[in-house]
């Protein structure tokens, strides 16, 4: 029965062409958004390299630092003591005045003292940004630094292609080693072959290159640099500096990902009591803890509370992708319907030969799903072109698209959920035609 299916299925969008080109024009173009969009979504948020173990880490970047202004006014009773006027100035109300407000990044005792011993927790990679301008036979090159510890490794599962990360030794003792990505390998030195061992001049030292990785395909700043140093060469008023605010920014990676909540938890009960340094004049620090989806969320939305923003992120996202799905599905419908009242005669004929409802229903059923999942290849062809377009044109400099097994797997789960929301309501009602009225039409 499937093979009779499948072959009336492709004789009859042969025979229908005009219905076949619309049909598939619409789907492969609607499913070819979505699958970039879920491209892009699963590139951004997914567990890829170097963040493949995204569901234990919790990102530290911000830090808001408050106090409360109390207003006194004062109440002035005055009477009469022996004939003078006397006034009374002891009383008085206090109300709120407001509050002053301060957000940043974290200093460097924060990240690596003051955080380093919470509970429970594996590792904690803790960096900041620094460019570099670096001249080369009479070009400049600008380069992002990201200077980082040696935990930074075991944190984030970078794919080495050449050499290894900088050890814990160098990076205490200093030493003038770097590790690039193959993007910088191939601008700098115009090759990303045999790399390891050469050297780049950075604030008048020669570091030398001991590992090379691929260049991370999310934006996020946790990841993306150009080179990437130890903490032991970055700059001394940076490092020295005692006060909580400062560059820094901190990975956090609980042992396991049922763990992760109360790491964010202990994370979040010590930033409130941090030592606030004598000559800073706030009352209270709060640490935002995040996780991956939560930080992205949030600098989208920029709301204080954190859940606000996902739950935001996410109704934005599944509202539009379900409004770009309902609309193309109920023009297919109402196609479908159309095309399939043309083959009333059809049904009637069948059902006279003792076809069931059931019978017709799949076959309508059937014959949708398989003009559903040509549109889906072909959208999925479309898509591979048009991740190809923006990889190239560089529509998007830090983020590099790809197109997963995982993407792959949801995108032919929409294009068959497609077919059956789009097939299912004209199939069901083809399915309930009379014989007389088949036969008539």
């Amino acid at each position: 029965m499937f093979n009779n299916y499948l072959k009336l299925a492709f004789k009859v969008l042969g025979r229908r062409r005009f219905y076949t080109f619309v049909s598939l024009f619409g789907i492969s173009f609607t499913l070819m958004v979505l699958m970039v969009i879920m491209a892009f979504l699963d590139t951004e948020l997914g567990a890829n390299a170097p963040m493949s173990n995204a569901d234990r880490m919790v990102l530290v970047d911000r830090m808001e630092m408050k106090t409360q202004h109390i207003d006194t006014i004062w109440q002035l009773d005055s009477n009469l003591v022996d004939g003078l006027l006397v006034v009374d100035t002891t009383g008085f109300d206090t109300e709120d005045g407001g509050q002053s407000n301060s957000t940043g990044s974290l200093g460097f005792r924060v990240v690596a003292r003051d955080l380093a011993d919470v509970e429970p927790l594996q590792h904690v990679a803790y960096m900041y940004d620094r460019p570099y301008d670096v001249f080369s036979d009479g070009k400049k090159y600008q380069m992002r630094g990201l200077h980082t510890n040696a935990d930074y490794w075991e944190v984030m599962d970078f794919k080495f292609l050449e050499g290894r990360p900088f050890q814990h030794a160098e990076d205490e003792q200093g030493t003038s080693v770097l590790v690039v990505t193959d993007h910088l390998a191939r601008e700098y030195f115009g090759t990303d072959v045999g790399i390891v061992g050469r050297k780049i001049p950075l604030s008048g030292r020669q570091f030398e290159v001991v590992g090379m990785v691929e260049r991370p395909r999310a934006s996020s700043a946790f990841t993306q640099a150009d080179i990437y140093l130890t903490m032991g060469t970055a700059d001394a008023l940076v490092t020295s500096d005692d006060g909580i605010g400062g560059p820094f920014r901190a990975v956090f990676l609980a042992p396991s990902a049922a763990e992760r909540k109360q790491l964010q938890d202990a994370l979040d009960f010590a930033g409130r009591e941090l030592p606030i340094p004598a000559d800073q004049f706030y009352e209270q620090v709060r640490i935002f803890a995040f996780t991956p989806e939560e930080k992205y969320a949030h600098q989208i939305f920029w709301k204080d509370d954190i859940r606000q923003n996902v739950r935001l992120f996410r109704w934005v996202l599944f509202g539009m992708m379900g409004f770009f799905i309902l609309i193309p599905t109920l023009n297919l419908v109402n196609l479908n319907l159309s095309r399939m009242l043309e083959r009333a005669g059809e049904i009637g004929v069948r059902k006279s030969f003792g076809a069931s409802s059931g019978q017709i229903l799949m076959q309508f059923l059937f014959e949708n799903v398989v003009i559903t999942l040509l549109g889906g290849l072909i959208g999925l062809v479309l898509a591979w072109g048009l991740i190809y377009l923006i990889n190239s044109s560089g529509a998007l400099p830090t983020t590099t698209l790809t197109f997963s097994w995982r993407v792959f797997g949801l995108s032919f789960a929409l294009a068959l959920a497609f077919g059956l929301l789009s097939g299912l309501l004209p199939a069901w009602r083809m399915s309930k035609l009379q014989i007389v009225s088949g036969l008539r039409g």
